[in-house]
């Protein structure tokens, strides 16, 4: 059986800390009135609570008006001019200092 590659974004913290924004929409799931349980309204709901704290917006994200990054910046292994860090596989995290 072949075991598909895996990735590991990593990214500097102080990158991190100025450039990460996540607006919680990644909680959110669409319910339209055909999906809504009986008696609740169709829209967006959170998956789970949402934390009791603020969203996040790292002051780089707030300055040019970014609310979320987090799929795009963060998650996606794909490099881009939109993610921050860099993609390493398993090989290259075994030698990454």
């Amino acid at each position: 059986m072949d075991v598909p590659p895996q990735f590991e974004r990593i990214v500097p913290v102080n990158t991190f800390l100025k450039h990460f924004a996540s607006d919680r929409s990644h909680m959110l799931m669409h319910r339209d009135n055909d999906t809504a349980p009986l008696g609740s309204e169709a829209g967006e709901v959170y998956i789970s609570p949402p934390p009791i704290y603020n969203p996040i917006c790292g002051i780089a994200s707030a300055e040019k008006g970014v609310l979320n990054n987090l799929m795009s910046g963060f998650v996606d292994m794909v490099s881009s001019e939109r993610t921050f860090g860099h993609v390493l596989d398993r090989q290259a995290m075994r030698v990454w200092k």
